[in-house]
């Protein structure tokens, strides 16, 4: 094969003199294709004095697409930057199209999970399903900051100056000795700070029925009502909690056998209950304080007249 010709002129040619050895006989021949000039990855040439291969676009005109970073961390803002980034352009499309109200039942099927795991006493299947409940945590959150409703910071601040408001016998002067003293300051200080005028306020009628039932008799007895009906359990006043469980156990299935049997579903029964009774406690707190609902500081007797007064739950 022949040499091309060198098209410029022999003034303007390069003087290969002070090139390495290797170089030299390149240009000397011409660019012959069987004595090619060094060349670093992608095909270009090295230039000058370089002695190691370049990484180079093998197309420049379609350089090479930068590798997305991939977040990494042990701290909630490394997880809000994972949740970020999933719910963002290019992220994952089922993530985008959540909601509030589409992640609700995901959010309650991993608080129960995360029950049974409490329930295990195997710490790391509770860990991992905090883990779990911490993600809805972050999910929401960041739906909420994408829709200008508010962001972590307003999260973490509102939450942190309510555990400080409701705990003066740490953060303040009060003194608070024992945990009943400590529960009664909770409930008077969430009175103080509004929304809740009624002492079965704010539980969520959502619960499962038993929980919900004890809840709201919980709220009430501490605020000293009481009432009639409770099955007589006097033959486990000897025993010991975990007999005393158990026995209360067989007695609730015994009691959801028959209702099965009968007809009847033992959710919506209990339910319907609960929801008349705490009907019930807001008619008697009206009737004790019509210009300020409740029962605080209401004589025994008259809450048991006041109970009596606003018929059967």
């Amino acid at each position: 094969m022949t040499a091309r010709s060198n098209p410029k002129p022999a003034a303007h040619r390069r003087n290969t003199s002070s090139l390495p050895a290797s170089r030299q006989k390149a240009r000397s021949d011409g660019g012959n294709p069987s004595s090619p000039l060094p060349v670093g990855k992608g095909g270009y040439p090295l230039a000058d004095g370089d002695d190691k291969a370049r990484t180079l676009p093998a197309n420049p005109k379609k350089p090479a697409r930068p590798q997305a970073t991939t977040p990494s961390g042990d701290t909630f803002d490394a997880l809000m930057a994972v949740v970020t980034r999933l719910c963002g352009p290019g992220g994952c499309p089922w993530d985008r199209e959540q909601t509030h109200a589409s992640l609700r039942q995901h959010l309650l099927e991993e608080t129960y999970e995360t029950l049974e795991a409490i329930e295990s006493g195997d710490p790391a299947k509770l860990a991992e399903e905090l883990g779990d409940l911490l993600t809805h945590i972050a999910f929401h959150t960041d739906i909420a900051r994408r829709n200008g409703e508010f962001t972590t910071q307003t999260l973490f601040s509102a939450l942190i100056a309510k555990l400080v408001r409701r705990h003066p016998h740490v953060f303040g002067d009060m003194k608070l000795d024992t945990a009943g003293e400590v529960a009664g300051q909770w409930e008077t200080i969430k009175k103080k700070e509004g929304g809740r005028d009624s002492v079965v306020d704010s539980i969520p009628s959502g619960m499962p029925a038993l929980a919900f039932a004890a809840t709201l008799q919980r709220r009430a007895s501490k605020a000293g009502l009481t009432w009639d009906g409770e099955p007589d359990f006097a033959s486990l006043k000897d025993e010991s909690a975990e007999q005393k469980e158990a026995r209360a156990g067989a007695y609730l299935w015994a009691v959801v056998q028959r209702l099965h049997s009968e007809g009847v579903d033992p959710e919506t029964a209990l339910r319907a209950v609960a929801l008349r009774f705490r009907d019930r406690v807001k008619r008697a707190e009206r009737l004790a304080n019509p210009g300020s609902p409740g029962l605080a500081g209401v004589p025994a007797r008259k809450l048991a007249r006041l109970w009596k007064q606003t018929g059967a739950g």
